[in-house]
């Protein structure tokens, strides 16, 4: 399936194929994700979204029952970047690029540990910013509900 680049801070491309109604979705750095039961409508309102992060989470992600998945690419493991230790014992790869922390404004690097997931990072210390952001707290998901299942 061919996929077309779009502007956003996570996502690299997306394609669709309308015979199948399946959608093609390449995160940054290199995971592709298809998705199934995409309508040309929800497509279309995707690739128009001014934020696809906050459209795909909302609409795609957080719907699996509605759309399933199935990962199709594993991440590159080491986008074009160097090696660095966070906190002297985590080995992540980093590209160099440099991001704002969205609960702090801090200046952050985000780093690919060695099985594809992502760790924001203080670029001038190397520590986790999982563990130095005054308001990480924000951005952890909410633990489930044990006593209801």
């Amino acid at each position: 399936m061919e996929r077309q680049e779009v502007k956003s801070s996570q996502i690299k491309s997306i394609g669709y194929d309308s015979t199948n109604r399946q959608m093609d979705v390449e995160f940054k750095p290199g995971s592709v994700y298809r998705y199934d039961n995409i309508d040309q409508e929800t497509f279309d309102a995707f690739l128009s979204a001014e934020s696809k992060g906050k459209f795909f989470g909302a609409t795609i992600k957080n719907n699996p029952a509605k759309y399933p998945f199935l990962k199709i690419k594993e991440p590159d493991r080491k986008p074009g970047g160097s090696l660095i230790m966070v906190n002297g014992n985590v080995e992540v790869s980093w590209d160099g690029a440099v991001a704002l922390c969205k609960g702090c404004g801090g200046k952050i690097g985000w780093g690919f540990t060695k099985n594809g997931k992502r760790m924001p990072f203080d670029i001038v210390d190397n520590k986790s910013h999982f563990a130095t952001c005054p308001n990480a707290a924000s951005f952890k998901k909410a633990p489930e509900d044990k006593a209801a299942s």
